[in-house]
């Protein structure tokens, strides 16, 4: 066990509340040039050096990034003892100058939003390059701490669900509700969709699945639906809130730091 595994499974053992996994990780908004290369270098190191999804060549400057970048909120997740960065998504929004610009989903699915045409484009956004570093991916609870049974009971946190990526997908639905988006859209295999839906995080197919570096198949999140899911996870519904917390001191702070 590397010490980074180390200090997580010492720092579990020793929670009092197994919510306290929180405190191991701070989301953070990259809306500075320093932070955007952290995401952006970070991309490269998973998509381009570990999965081979674009070629090396493409990026000389070891940082993957594409033409939807510039209207994307993009964020990182610290790991906080060891001040790193270990995954990440962006969230892409309707730029403010081109409503109509579709979303990469419409590039494989033209009619992704054809039954939701009376909603305006603005009140969408599509999650993409969600990424962890493939020592962080597998982190549970139930890997990482030893619970009794009877302590569990009527618990309403999956103990086997990966910390990081709930970290994540908590943060999406968080940026869907402070930027006032009724939809999320996303690309994305059809059993991360049946995962999320056990943390109240349900999504709705909108086409067939595809082959894009493995299967894929077109979501859309309605974000209400969400909450209300998340109300009936009282746990759940406390990351959440400690999350959404730290995104919504981010974005102020940095409002008024601009």
């Amino acid at each position: 066990m590397n010490i980074i595994l180390f200090n997580f499974h010492m720092k579990l053992k020793s929670s009092e509340n197994i919510i306290d996994y929180n405190n191991l990780f701070d989301i953070c908004i990259a809306n500075t040039d320093e932070l955007q290369k952290e995401s952006f270098h970070l991309r490269y190191r998973i998509y381009c050096q570990e999965l081979n999804y674009e070629p090396l060549s493409k990026f000389p400057d070891k940082m993957e990034k594409d033409s939807y970048d510039s209207h994307s909120i993009h964020c990182l997740l610290r790991y906080n003892l060891t001040d790193t960065y270990i995954a990440g998504f962006r969230l892409i929004l309707s730029p403010s100058n081109n409503y109509n610009k579709k979303f990469p989903i419409e590039g494989f699915f033209p009619d992704a939003l054809a039954n939701f045409q009376s909603v305006p484009r603005v009140k969408f956004a599509e999650v993409s390059r969600l990424m962890i570093l493939p020592e962080f991916r597998n982190w549970s609870i139930s890997n990482n701490i030893n619970c009794d049974q009877k302590d569990l009971v009527n618990y309403s946190f999956p103990t086997s669900f990966p910390l990081v990526t709930l970290h994540l997908y908590l943060s999406f639905i968080a940026l869907l509700v402070e930027f006032d988006l009724d939809y999320g859209l996303a690309l994305m295999q059809p059993k991360l969709a049946r995962h999320s839906a056990i943390i109240g995080i349900t999504s709705h197919s909108i086409g067939e699945s595809i082959q894009f570096n493995g299967l894929r198949r077109p979501f859309i999140f309605k974000t209400t639906e969400i909450l209300r899911n998340f109300e009936q996870k009282p746990t759940i519904d406390e990351s959440f809130k400690k999350i959404q917390y730290k995104i919504r001191k981010n974005l102020f702070s940095n409002y008024y730091a601009a």
